[in-house]
């Protein structure tokens, strides 16, 4: 016994370290995506991500992406940085994200091949892009070059573009979908994924916006059996105005109490009632305390429109009790217009703390069998 607990021991033991050595392989090998590029023919920008532990809490401007095009012509032509010369050193934000201008002139668009490095900045100090070629390359980049043939299907299956960009506008509006070339267009109406749901149809005509509700389109363009990434369009139809008023802030703290004090669903209704008579829209902005809990069920007896909010932030333990008070809301309440998750988070909270909030948020809302639109909120202009 005492050998097979010591062998089981040595075997947990090297799991773990088996473990340990991908985690720290995964932080020094850099990886670089390319998520979209214009097919050889078109022009536009190339985007991706670096996924890198080193991008973590690190400037990322010590870090750039050198793109090399192959350009012929004549049977001839040879390799150029994109975007120019001295400006080839493409910038990494800080989750690791790019874009660069890879059509710059001359006979580009016609070029299939492009080649991606991640570098050092310091390492390319002084260099001009006009001597910066593949072989110049050579022990200057860092992890693996990744070589991009644009002429591969799947980079001519671009998402559907609407005719009217999403958002609220008059009710009745009809809306229209398009591609390019000879690309087809599936689409659901739940908000399922078009290139697997059962429910996925062959758009053929026109969606109309109606008078109640919204209109969710989620569609994919498919060439060649290739499918380009979904993309997800919600509109609204648009309420008439009769004041300059737009919305009212209002605090159901009435009595001194501090934030996050607990009211009853009856004081929270009584507070709500000369809302109610007021507007036809609300808007919380967590789930937890302050009558928040009680608010989306109380607009909706009232016939009024909601927005739920999830308040998000840093801390791991907020984000669970605001998600665990959002399943409470919609266990005990009809199901809200709209959902935001996060509000005004940019510099407090990272991209993937948001993103993994809104997962958890489309679960929910697939557990509970609903579909309901979900975003955040954040300061205009940035």
């Amino acid at each position: 016994m005492k050998t097979c607990k010591f062998l089981k021991n040595v075997l947990i033991a090297a799991t773990l370290l088996l473990a340990a050595s991908a985690a720290e392989t995964q932080a020094q090998n850099p990886q670089i995506t390319i998520t979209n590029i214009p097919p050889t023919g078109e022009e536009g920008i190339a985007e991706g991500k670096v996924e890198w532990g080193k991008l973590t809490g690190e400037d990322p401007n010590q870090y750039a992406i050198i793109a090399i095009l192959r350009a012929t012509w004549n049977g001839g032509g040879g390799y150029f940085v994109k975007p120019y010369d001295y400006n080839y050193l493409n910038s990494i934000d800080a989750s690791g994200s790019f874009f660069i201008n890879i059509i710059t002139g001359g006979v580009d668009a016609t070029s299939p091949e492009v080649k991606f490095y991640l570098v050092e900045r310091a390492t390319f100090a002084g260099i001009a892009g006009g001597s910066v070629t593949p072989d110049m390359m050579i022990g200057k980049y860092l992890g693996e070059i990744v070589s991009i043939n644009r002429s591969d299907p799947k980079w001519k299956a671009k998402s559907p573009e609407p005719s009217i960009r999403p958002g609220f506008v008059e009710a009745g509006t009809s809306i229209t979908l398009s591609s390019q070339g000879d690309g087809v267009i599936r689409y659901t109406v739940d908000g399922s994924d078009p290139a697997t749901s059962l429910s996925a149809k062959d758009y053929s005509s026109a969606f109309t916006v109606p008078s109640e509700g919204s209109l969710i389109v989620k569609a994919v363009t498919v060439i060649d059996g290739v499918y380009s990434e979904p993309t997800s369009m919600l509109w609204m139809p648009k309420e008439p105005y009769d004041t300059p008023l737009f919305g009212i802030n209002v605090s159901l703290a009435l009595n001194g109490e501090s934030w996050g004090y607990n009211l009853s669903e009856k004081e929270t209704a009584e507070r709500m009632a000369p809302v109610a008579s007021l507007a036809k829209w609300v808007r919380t902005f967590g789930t937890v305390g302050n009558g928040l809990p009680h608010i989306n069920k109380i607009a909706k007896a009232a016939g009024m429109r909601t927005m739920i909010g999830v308040y998000i932030t840093s801390e791991a333990g907020n984000n669970t009790e605001q998600l665990k008070g959002l399943r409470e809301i919609l266990q005990t309440s009809p199901a809200p217009d709209l959902i935001a998750v996060g509000n005004e988070t940019i510099g407090t909270v990272s991209p993937s703390i948001i993103a993994a909030c809104i997962d958890s948020v489309r679960k929910i809302l697939k557990d509970h069998n609903l579909t309901v639109p979900v975003g955040s909120a954040d300061i205009g202009g940035a």
